[in-house]
């Protein structure tokens, strides 16, 4: 989230086209790796925009950049508040010195940094992995004996559309909620699997799970069939939505869709 200044009081949050159009229409845009050290997305939007010059901060280990950007290239670093300053007036005075770094940028970003130069890379690296593994070998990766016996007891029913795009109005469908939904932070707190054990009746259905928040880690909202199975209350649910919205996996145990932003990954359990 970008969020745009106003009248030196308060706040507001940009809408998407708002964030592009402002970083289309700055010069020089500040972005740090905070104190974990992260390069965010938001370093590489700003390098693909070829319109808008990156001033980061030169991180305590130099290793953090390598292999991304090139410090005087692609991106200008500072050190302190007075370096930042200084490079910031100059840049904004130098516009053929600012123009060639950007220009810079957007070369290195349109060819290594976009989400299909990325999916290669990482294609690539699988496949050497693949073909140094031996046949013998153990599987890369065995689930936990309780999660294949709770995904063998029930069975998925489809992903469905939320009405008004809010799992709240299906509660008057036959879905409640279990007790303590949410974690001290607000945030929903399931998992297939921990809905599955948390549900009592005969059906569970999971939204706003894996990435529809933005964040691959989001676990999802639970919602428990009462008193209806899982398929008498499909046959309530207004329309059946494509399978894609409700595709994202919200645990590395459990591999069954955990619902979407607005869509609803409903199971029935097995007898």
């Amino acid at each position: 989230m970008t969020l745009n200044r106003k009248n030196n009081q308060s706040w507001k949050a940009l809408s998407r086209k708002g964030y592009a159009r402002t970083l289309a229409a700055t010069k020089v845009w500040v972005s740090t790796t905070g104190p974990s050290e992260l390069v965010g997305t938001r370093y590489y939007e700003v390098l693909a925009s070829g319109t808008t010059l990156l001033l980061c901060n030169a991180p305590a280990s130099p290793s953090v950049y390598d292999g991304l950007f090139e410090d005087g290239v692609h991106v200008v670093t500072f050190r302190d508040t007075p370096e930042l300053r200084e490079k910031v007036l100059f840049y904004l005075a130098h516009e053929g010195a600012r123009r060639k770094i950007v220009q810079a940028a957007h070369a290195l970003a349109s060819s290594l940094h976009t989400w299909g130069a990325r999916a290669r890379f990482i294609s690539q690296v699988a496949e050497r992995a693949l073909d140094q593994r031996h046949a013998s070998q153990l599987p890369y990766y065995t689930p936990p004996p309780e999660a294949s016996k709770l995904e063998a007891s029930s069975r998925y029913l489809g992903c469905y559309d939320v009405p008004g795009g809010s799992a709240s109005q299906l509660l008057a469908s036959g879905l409640r909620e279990p007790a303590r939904s949410r974690n001290r932070r607000k945030l929903w707190r399931y998992t297939v699997q921990l809905c599955q054990a948390a549900c009592e009746g005969d059906g569970f259905g999971l939204s706003e799970g894996g990435f529809s928040s933005g964040n691959a880690h989001a676990q999802a909202r639970c919602l428990c069939a009462t008193g209806t199975g899982g398929d008498a209350l499909q046959a309530r649910l207004s329309r059946r939505a494509n399978d894609a919205e409700c595709a994202t996996a919200c645990s590395l145990h459990d591999a069954r869709p955990c619902g979407g932003a607005r869509a609803l990954a409903l199971f029935a359990r097995l007898a």
